[in-house]
């Protein structure tokens, strides 16, 4: 029996894995990851934006996206921190290890198998595609476009409203289809709109979310207040976004086989139009997110104790 075992972290929590035939077990599920994927979903989804479900599609592309950042950033953060054990990183990553690392990346550094010698995301692009042909060239245009492209996905992944966004959707579906528009009128005075002045049209978008979030109040352990939040976002930036995570993960994935091994002469994905590392946020929607919800302090409510919440339930059980 050839048991091996890896040991890893995840973030900075230590991990041992036991298995037999641990390195076959890595190559094979590297080889199976399809980097394509979330390229063809875009290109699936796409034909839906024109019809009568066109809100649904550009929900389903908005998942998507989310989803892809989710796997492009656990396939790298895993690929650093465990090359020798990929699928047990991902079996035991949890999604604040993921922004706990990404926010690590801006500030500092982690800890990672493959030693990264730059800060900031430049180290961490520079450290995967240290597997490309030694040509200055491709070198130059992997630190010119791929570092800023993965430092605007972990922006968008960091996202809070994102997140929360991602979250009313995917689970029930808690979420009102369509974007916003906003206007704003000036004042003839402070307070007071002018009627007579044409409105001035700020943006908006026909495709967006309407969601809630909770917000906490300061001071407490278990009382919060819910925050309707509507987000707008441009379908064509999400099918951008789709294709260039697919690139990313498929070139993560080539770094895989090399670092390990399992190829001898990777060849990378390094689409040459610049215009390809920008485009998923080519299109503005002008404004990307409002709340308009009244305003409740911590100094409008009542605090009630864990016993007056559990009081509010009638006694005994149904066996």
């Amino acid at each position: 029996m050839d048991l091996q075992s890896s040991l890893f972290v995840i973030a900075d929590r230590p991990f041992c894995v036991w298995e037999v035939d641990l390195a076959q077990n890595n190559q094979s599920f590297i080889e199976s990851i399809d980097g394509g994927y979330f390229a063809y979903l875009g290109r699936r989804l796409a034909a839906g934006l024109e019809g009568e479900d066109k809100q649904r599609a550009a929900v389903a592309l908005r998942t998507s996206y989310s989803h892809a950042l989710e796997s492009f950033f656990s396939l790298l953060f895993a690929s650093l921190q465990a090359p020798d054990c990929v699928p047990g990183w991902l079996l035991r990553y949890t999604t604040h290890d993921l922004r706990t690392l990404a926010a690590r990346v801006r500030v500092g550094g982690f800890k990672a198998k493959t030693p990264i010698r730059e800060r900031g995301w430049a180290g961490v692009a520079s450290t995967v595609m240290a597997v490309a042909p030694d040509e200055a060239e491709v070198r130059e245009h992997i630190a010119e476009h791929f570092a800023p492209m993965w430092a605007r996905f972990a922006d968008d992944f960091l996202d809070e409203h994102r997140s929360a966004e991602y979250n009313a959707i995917k689970h029930g579906c808690r979420y009102s289809a369509g974007g916003f528009g906003l206007r704003i009128r000036p004042e003839s005075a402070l307070g007071v709109p002018d009627f007579d002045a044409a409105p001035v049209h700020v943006g908006g978008s026909h495709f967006g979310c309407t969601y809630y979030e909770s917000e906490a109040f300061d001071g407490t352990k278990n009382h919060f207040r819910l925050r309707r939040r509507s987000i707008n976002w441009s379908p064509d930036n999400l099918l951008s976004g789709l294709e260039a995570l697919s690139v990313s993960i498929q070139n993560v994935v080539i770094f895989l086989l090399a670092r390990n091994g399992y190829v001898q002469e990777p060849k990378l994905l390094v689409p040459k139009s610049p215009d390809f590392y920008t485009r998923p946020w080519r299109r503005s929607v002008g404004v990307l997110s409002m709340t308009a919800e009244p305003i409740i302090e911590r100094h409008h409510i009542s605090v009630f104790t864990d016993d007056d919440i559990l009081a509010a339930y009638p006694p005994g059980r149904v066996e």
